[in-house]
């Protein structure tokens, strides 16, 4: 009889996971179908607006460099880092490189 109840126990906790997992499936399917422009790419900015008719901006060195739609959440396919001085993030990186081995 115990053997039942811990049966049905499980059943139901794994149900309740499965409801979880396809409701939280259901939210980020849904949550990603938001797509988004670049606003000002072929100027360099750094702002974007998407279907869910919100506007905002990359973060503080980076531009807005998508041709493309792309997912609102999926940052590194719209936005790409840039340092203060224009410099990329590979450039940075090289630069750090053949400095330490200069050292």
């Amino acid at each position: 009889h115990v053997a039942a109840m811990l049966a049905a126990t499980v059943m139901v906790s794994m149900s309740a996971v499965g409801r979880h997992a396809l409701f939280a499936t259901t939210l980020r399917t849904a949550k990603m179908s938001v797509m988004c422009t670049c606003s000002n790419r072929a100027q360099g900015g750094n702002g974007y607006t998407c279907t869910d008719n919100t506007t905002d901006f990359c973060s503080e060195y980076e531009s807005c460099y998508a041709e493309n739609e792309f997912a609102k959440g999926d940052w590194s396919s719209g936005c790409k880092y840039e340092g203060p001085d224009g410099w990329e993030r590979g450039d940075i990186q090289r630069q750090l490189s053949e400095s330490a081995e200069v050292l």
